[in-house]
Formats: structure tokens, C-alpha cells, sequence
């Protein structure tokens, strides 16, 4: 859950739809994740625009009055050997 106002909230459960509440609890708005994952964590930016990750396509989806841009990760990170330090052993991919 997520405030967009003092009036409004975003709300995402067990499903790919994400939902804006008003505090009486009638739905105003709801939108579907562009992937089909289901969202872990979302939050409201300054600009009152809903942002959340999509760890399965490593992006980050930015809703802006129900428009959904999509921005890829730059760089996934993967630990190679679980018996090294923080610096070695570390494998970097180009996300597509």
C-alpha cells in the first residue's frame, strides 16, 4: 500500500492488478503490471506517479495517469561463488 494523497491510496494484493482507493474504500482506479508478474513493492514518487520493480524482468514501471512506461535495469548482478569476498567472483549481465 501506497498513500497518493492525503484522499487516495495504491493498493496491490496477490494478483498483477494494482488498485487506487479512495479512503471510503471505492475503487477509482486500477491498472495491470505490463509483464504479468505479480508487483512485490510499490510506492507513490514526488510527482505522484505510482513506481514499482518487476524483479522477473528486471524493470522499474513508472503509472502516470494510467500510462505505464517500463525501464530496464541497467546491469543484474549474480554472485558467482558464495566462498568469495564482495568484490571478486561477482558476474554482471546486460539486461535486454
Amino acid at each position: 500500500m501506497s498513500y497518493l494523497s492525503d484522499t487516495e491510496i495504491w493498493t496491490s494484493d496477490e494478483d498483477i492488478t494494482l488498485k487506487l482507493y479512495n479512503l471510503k474504500g471505492k475503487l477509482i482506479n486500477s491498472i495491470q503490471t505490463k509483464s504479468g508478474n505479480v508487483p512485490e513493492d510499490i510506492t507513490v514518487n514526488k510527482s505522484g506517479n505510482l513506481v514499482y520493480p518487476d524483479y522477473d524482468d528486471h524493470s522499474i514501471n513508472l503509472v502516470s495517469d494510467t500510462q505505464l512506461s517500463f525501464t530496464p535495469f541497467i546491469k543484474k548482478i549474480y554472485p558467482k561463488d558464495t566462498d568469495t569476498d564482495h568484490t571478486k567472483g561477482m558476474e554482471t549481465s546486460r539486461s535486454v
